[in-house]
């Protein structure tokens, strides 16, 4: 049975699925059983499966797991082991998306006229105006980030991998027009001894997660010849 099979019986516990004795001689209690035995042995990697599918309590475990190797790079180590942009990339993702762009443009007229009306004393007026520019700002901060995860692909180059006014290769994403984890910025802040404990908690998370990913076929393999 598929990941995708796994994944949806794991979220909802029922499917079309029978108990037992299926069309493919497998069920929805042997999936399961092969998932949690996988599990058994590699629940890190059985945890990164989940929480790239959203799973909120495998998410809080991989952040535990990160915290307990290397607390001062905890969100960047969860972030790059589910192939997410680092903090530092993700600033300059948002800021390279058109939305983000227009919208900054936005909050700072209205801080412009937050500071005209202050000047003229009307610090209630005022106080409103900034207020509504900052809920402008997080507000395409929000939907930049939103826009970004779901679709995969670089904003300022719209996926293309070809700068839009220039017609060179994108700087942001340097050409391959997807989000691709980008940790040089851990190096170059933490130094080579900190990044090398970085990488390698990240590719043992990786690994755990294909060696789960592998026993769960065997035993998805052994539950059908039983």
């Amino acid at each position: 049975m598929s990941l995708e099979t796994y994944l949806l019986l794991h979220q909802a516990k029922t499917v079309a699925t029978d108990s037992r004795g299926s069309s493919h001689g497998i069920g929805r209690d042997e999936i399961l059983h092969a998932g949690a035995v996988a599990a058994l042995k590699y629940p890190i990697g059985h945890h990164l499966f989940l929480a790239e599918n959203g799973d909120e309590k495998s998410l809080l475990a991989l952040i535990q797991f990160a915290n307990e190797h290397l607390p001062e790079l905890t969100e960047e180590v969860v972030a790059v082991a589910m192939g997410k942009p680092t903090t530092e990339q993700w600033n300059r993702l948002v800021r390279a998306h058109p939305r983000y762009e227009r919208e900054r443009k936005r909050a700072d007229k209205i801080k412009s006229q937050a500071k005209f009306v202050l000047r003229k004393g009307d610090e209630g007026e005022a106080e409103r105006l900034t207020k509504i520019a900052e809920k402008v700002k997080s507000d395409a901060v929000a939907h930049c980030r939103k826009d970004i995860l779901s679709t995969g692909s670089c904003p300022s180059c719209r996926g293309d991998g070809i700068a839009v006014r220039r017609k060179t290769t994108c700087v942001t994403c340097r050409g391959t027009g997807k989000i691709i984890p980008d940790d040089a910025s851990i190096k170059r802040i933490h130094g080579d001894e900190v990044y090398a404990k970085f990488r390698k908690v990240v590719e043992s998370m990786l690994f755990d997660k294909s060696d789960w990913v592998r026993m769960y076929y065997r035993q998805i393999n052994c539950e059908k010849c039983e």
